[in-house]
C-alpha cells in the first residue's frame, strides 16, 4: 500500500562485514525522507536481493560464492535502522566463508521472486507500470512530476504534500495540511475519517491530547469500540497505526459522499488456479522424494490500487523522526 511501484522495499545505508565468514551481515538502511522503501517494509526470514541502482546483481566474493542464492532476515531493530541479514543457499542453509559482502551504500534491496527489476539511474517511464509490484500511496499521492498509470503527477493531478520542513511532529502542520488539501479540493467535496502514520507518528498525537483539544477520544458503547480521532472543521479523523507506514509519513484518507464511488479504489481479480499449456492444474509434490499424500497447487491474481483524485489524499512528510 505504501510502496511506489518499483518493489524496492529498502535502501543500503552503509554495511558492515564484521561477521560475514559466520554468514551474516548488519546493514543500516536510509531512514532519508526521500529514501526508497524503509525497515518496516522488511519482516522477519524475508528472502532479499540486493542491487545496484541500475538494477545490477550485487553477490558477496570468496568462500562458497558459487552457492549463495539470497539474503534472509534474521533480525532488525527499528530504532537504529539496523538489519541482520544471513546468507542463505537455494535450499535455505547458512553459507560460511565469505570474504565481503559487496554492499554499498545506496544499494537498493528487493524481496526474492520479484519478476523484474527496475533500473533507477534515468527516468522512469511509468511507477504504474514499471514493474510487477502494485503502486501504492507514494507514488499515487506524489506531486513531483512521475507518471503513474499514465497520469503526470504535477499541477492539478498532483497529491497534497506539505513539506514539514524536519520541523518537530505537531498538531499545526497537521492542521496546515489539511489546510492545504481542503483548498484545493473544495471544503464539503469529500469526507475525510482516518489518519494513517507510523506507531511513533500517532503516538505524538496520543501525548498532545492532554494540551490540544482537537484530539479526543470517543467511546462507541453500541460497538463496543473506541477510537482516537483529530477534528478538522466537520471532519472527525481516527488516527490509525501501521507498522508498514514510513515514520516520516502522515496520509490522510478521503471518502467520496454516498452514491459518488470510493476515491481510493483497489481492482482486483478472482483467484484462478495456475494451468499448463495443455489446460491441467500445475501442481506439485510436497516432497523431493518418495511418495505423499500431498499436493500444492499454484493460484494467481491481477490487482491495481488506483486513486481518482490525487489532490484529496492529504501527506504530510519530511518531519523530524519521532
Amino acid at each position: 500500500m505504501f510502496g511506489d511501484g518499483t518493489g524496492v522495499v529498502a535502501t543500503c545505508a552503509s554495511v558492515s562485514d564484521t561477521n560475514i565468514a559466520a554468514g551474516n551481515i548488519a546493514v543500516t538502511l536510509s531512514a532519508a525522507t526521500a529514501a526508497r522503501g524503509f525497515i518496516g517494509m522488511l519482516e522477519f526470514d524475508d528472502l532479499l536481493l540486493v542491487k545496484a541502482t541500475n538494477a545490477a546483481a550485487v553477490s558477496p566474493s570468496g568462500g562458497s560464492g558459487a552457492n549463495f542464492a539470497a539474503y534472509r532476515v534474521k533480525d532488525k531493530n527499528s530504532a537504529t535502522n539496523v538489519v541482520t541479514l544471513e546468507l542463505v543457499d537455494s535450499s535455505g542453509n547458512l553459507t560460511l566463508n565469505y570474504a565481503a559482502s559487496n554492499v554499498v551504500s545506496t544499494n537498493v534491496i528487493y524481496r526474492v521472486g520479484q519478476q523484474s527489476f527496475v533500473d533507477l539511474t534515468g527516468a522512469i517511464a511509468d511507477y504504474g507500470t514499471i514493474s510487477p509490484v502494485m503502486a501504492g500511496l507514494e507514488s499515487l499521492s506524489a506531486s513531483d512530476g512521475r507518471v503513474v498509470h499514465g497520469i503526470t503527477m504535477s499541477g492539478a493531478t498532483a497529491g497534497s504534500r506539505k513539506d514539514a520542513g524536519a520541523a518537530a511532529l505537531d498538531a499545526e502542520l497537521l492542521r496546515k495540511m489539511m489546510d492545504d488539501v481542503k483548498r484545493k479540493v473544495g471544503r464539503g467535496t469529500y469526507r475525510w475519517n482516518r489518519i494513517i502514520g507510523a506507531p511513533e507518528a500517532i503516538g505524538v498525537f496520543i501525548d498532545s491530547r492532554e494540551t490540544d483539544r482537537r484530539f479526543n477520544s470517543i467511546d462507541d458503547a453500541a460497538r463496543g469500540c473506541k477510537k482516537f480521532v483529530y477534528q478538522h472543521g466537520e471532519d472527525t479523523m481516527e488516527l490509525l497505526e501501521d507498522e508498514f507506514c514510513p515514520v516520516q509519513r502522515l496520509y490522510t484518507l478521503p471518502v467520496a459522499k454516498s452514491g459518488d464511488g470510493k476515491v481510493l479504489e483497489l481492482h482486483m481479480s478472482d483467484f484462478e488456479a495456475v494451468k499448463a499449456l495443455g489446460g491441467s492444474e500445475f501442481m506439485l509434490k510436497t516432497s523431493s522424494s518418495g511418495y505423499e499424500n500431498k499436493i500444492q497447487s499454484f493460484m494467481f491474481a491481477c490487482y491495481t490500487l488506483i486513486c481518482k483524485h490525487p489532490a484529496a489524499v492529504g501527506v504530510l512528510h519530511n518531519f523530524a523522526a519521532p
